[in-house]
């Protein structure tokens, strides 16, 4: 495919880092404002590619449009999926693509979209709080996990496959090596891999890798198949296919590949709820106290009447046990609740007695009492 003149070129910085992330080996030539790009395939031969050094020299356009169409070529890949390579550069994406049976006429319900978005994001903070939680990488993984969503970013599918299009930053890797090793790979990387794991495994599951897919070290936390879950049911669709392409620059585990693509029936949501079920029983917690900060405040009656004996006053918790983060709901007396507000709005976690119990997908503290 010939490059279009319509079409917006990637910048020319983008294009000799996707170069050098792929092999090429970048040579001088007697010029000022060019460079020689090489790479020796397999069979020994040998690809030049002329590469202006910025954006701003005579001729750049037509030469950046050249190279894009030779990468094509040797890619086996359609310019315009070639040009999507090298903006994502510097990013990980992570492409959720609905089947026909949920698209009409290029388009989707406006309640399926807004649905599914918020459901993707609760999946990628659940992903990352079981990797900075298990991988213990943080003293802080719940304020970790909402700056990784927070950095994600929304971008465009390609046209004639509707989908959605989540891009996870991850930098260039430093100049050189740290200490004569491989730099660490960012955490961000972690987070991606681990939903590719999961998936990956969750797609092929049968009874002898059950094992595998309750082991939240490897892949899915309870929290992450529930949104797993919640991502599949309110599709609307037959199948979701995961497409997943890892920036150049960094090299995946070996037991991934830069671009993968999982595709994921719709109907398994249920099997999704089952395996968040089979990890949350295989860890129940027993405890007559819950400890951590404040994610939530609710009173029914008049905010500015803290002290009514009247209506229900609630408080939610994000409590870290063990390798758990579970959501704890805490009713609360009118008094302890002023407690817990003025807790809440200086920054400090609470301590609460009482006792705790299952309640749906979470946990609930009757009876509780703040200690002070």
């Amino acid at each position: 495919m010939i490059a279009s003149p319509s079409m917006a070129l990637p910048p020319v910085g983008l294009l000799r880092r996707y170069l050098l992330a792929r092999g090429w080996q970048q040579q001088q030539v007697k010029s000022d404002s060019l460079d020689l790009f090489v790479l020796h395939e397999a069979n020994s031969d040998v690809i030049e590619l002329i590469v202006p050094r910025h954006g701003e020299i005579a001729g750049a356009t037509t030469r950046v449009g050249m190279a894009l169409e030779t990468l094509a070529q040797i890619e086996d890949r359609s310019v315009e999926r070639i040009v999507s390579a090298i903006r994502g550069v510097g990013f990980d994406v992570i492409r959720e693509r609905l089947s026909d049976t949920a698209v009409h006429r290029d388009s989707i319900l406006l309640s399926v979209a807004e649905k599914m978005i918020r459901r993707t994001r609760a999946f990628l903070r659940a992903s990352a709080s079981a990797e900075f939680q298990l991988g213990g990488r943080t003293d802080n993984p719940e304020a970790m996990s909402d700056a990784f969503v927070k950095e994600c970013r929304f971008a465009h599918t390609f046209k004639g496959s509707f989908g959605f299009t989540i891009q996870s930053p991850i930098g260039s890797p430093p100049l050189g090596d740290l200490d004569g090793g491989r730099a660490p790979v960012p955490s961000s990387r972690l987070v991606v891999q681990r939903i590719m794991r999961g998936l990956q495994t969750f797609d092929t599951r049968s009874d002898q890798d059950a094992g595998l897919m309750t082991d939240a070290r490897v892949g899915f936390t309870a929290d992450m198949f529930d949104g797993l879950a919640e991502i599949l049911e309110n599709s609307k669709a037959s199948t979701v296919c995961f497409g997943f392409e890892l920036s150049p620059e960094w090299t995946p585990d070996e037991d991934l590949s830069a671009e993968t693509t999982v595709e994921i029936e719709t109907a398994k949501a249920g099997t999704a709820r089952a395996l968040a079920q089979t990890l949350r029983s295989s860890h129940a917690v027993t405890s007559n106290f819950v400890e951590g900060m404040i994610t939530k405040l609710s009173a029914t009656e008049n905010p500015a009447d803290l002290v009514n004996p009247k209506g229900t006053r609630e408080i939610s918790i994000r409590w870290l046990t063990g390798s758990l983060a579970l959501n704890v709901r805490v009713p609360l007396s009118p008094e302890d609740y002023l407690t817990a507000l003025r807790a809440h709005e200086s920054g400090k976690p609470v301590k609460i007695y009482g006792q705790l119990e299952h309640s749906g997908r979470g946990y609930i503290l009757r009876n509780g009492s703040i200690a002070l």
